[in-house]
């Protein structure tokens, strides 16, 4: 199982006394699939973004660029003309 370089706290439902720490890309990415419709806010994106979009890239899912084209295991981002993840 790898590692980040941090851990993870999620707070759930609004609930601070509902938070859950792990410390891998993996648990991060099925607690998301759990959180059906869910908004997700980041500290740094910048750097979080670039692990979350390799870990999609390299287990199946598909970059979209049109909203037509949502389906299971497909991903869209806001990207700017500097690259950075917004």
């Amino acid at each position: 199982m790898k590692r980040t370089c941090g851990h993870g706290q999620y707070v759930k439902y609004g609930n601070c006394e509902n938070i859950i720490i792990n410390n891998t890309i993996e648990s991060f990415m099925q607690f998301c699939k759990k959180e059906n419709n869910a908004t997700f806010y980041f500290h740094n994106l910048k750097f979080d973004g670039e692990f979350i979009i390799y870990y999609l890239l390299t287990h199946n899912f598909r970059h979209i660029t049109d909203k037509s084209e949502i389906e299971e295991n497909t991903f869209m981002t806001i990207i700017n003309d500097t690259r950075t993840i917004l």
